[in-house]
């Protein structure tokens, strides 16, 4: 069953907007409406939340009893993941921090739902800096990373965390890859950094096709506080380059101080695209350039 405007409306307010006439009880309402509540008051480092709701009723402990078992097994694997990412996630949820740092902690491919639970839990959504630096995350970390930038706007609803006020973000020698960028880079476009300011991205074998993805992310969306782009060592030939100058010549790059492309693969024709790049004034704040 589809909802309706007034169901949608019910569901991101938890309440209808009647004009201030009595709210219905929640178990009278539609099926999917109820688990739709309940998937967004899922929060598997405070699951609190849910709890409180599915004990609302018999109704409503029967509808939401699928997404409780979810919970469940979702909260035993972030307990696992808080070994690596934090001292203890009763630490976490108390402090609230605004940093993590976690490289090296073989956080792999396995672990990337959790993570992206961490991400969107409401107790993250404060971050300012992520260092998840080698660790074997691939592609699904990045995507998880994305994912927990997601603001819902395609169903109307706004997810509790979220990382909008992340300044930086360390993800060098995780073994991204292309998709792994692509993720980022689609992220990136669709306004899901908004604060980044440092991004650490070196050793990750992107190739062209990832340098490519990261310029389209950008063009697509510029990044208006991007002062660090650190993109060395992942065998970016001439076309990568020239893709990124490309974006850089639409003024998307205009923020950018400091670029390193060093142990990249590009020749004369990536060197140029640079030189005229900065002698047009593309990157008008650069201060330090490492090719």
């Amino acid at each position: 069953m589809a909802l309706d405007a007034a169901e949608w409306r019910f569901a991101s307010e938890f309440a209808w907007d009647d004009g201030g006439t009595t709210s219905p009880p929640l178990d009278t309402q539609p099926d999917d409406l109820i688990e739709l509540i309940g998937s967004y008051s899922s929060d598997v480092l405070e699951p609190s939340h849910l709890g409180r709701l599915a004990r609302t009723s018999t109704c409503m402990r029967r509808l939401l009893a699928e997404l409780l078992e979810t919970l469940r097994a979702d909260r035993k694997a972030a307990l696992l993941l808080s070994r690596k990412v934090a001292p203890s996630l009763a630490d976490f949820l108390r402090e609230r921090p605004t940093a993590i740092f976690a490289s090296g902690k073989n956080i792999t491919e396995a672990d990337a739902p959790t993570l992206g639970h961490w991400l969107r839990s409401e107790a993250s959504s404060q971050l300012e800096l992520l260092n998840l630096s080698d660790n074997p995350l691939g592609s699904a970390g990045a995507d998880a990373i994305a994912a927990a930038t997601t603001t819902g706007s395609q169903r109307r609803l706004k997810r509790a965390g979220g990382l909008k006020h992340l300044r930086s973000l360390f993800l060098s020698g995780t073994e991204l890859g292309v998709d792994g960028m692509r993720h980022l880079a689609a992220c990136i476009g669709d306004g899901g950094l908004p604060s980044l300011e440092w991004l650490f991205l070196g050793n990750n074998a992107v190739g062209d096709d990832g340098a490519k993805a990261l310029a389209e992310g950008l063009a697509e969306k510029e990044a208006p506080a991007l002062k660090t782009l650190h993109l060395a060592d992942n065998g970016i030939r001439d076309a990568g380059i020239v893709a990124l100058m490309a974006t850089a010549a639409e003024g998307k790059l205009a923020s950018i101080e400091e670029l390193v492309l060093e142990k990249n693969r590009f020749g004369d024709a990536g060197a140029d695209a640079l030189t005229a790049s900065i002698s047009k004034g593309s990157l008008p704040k650069l201060k330090y350039l490492k090719r």
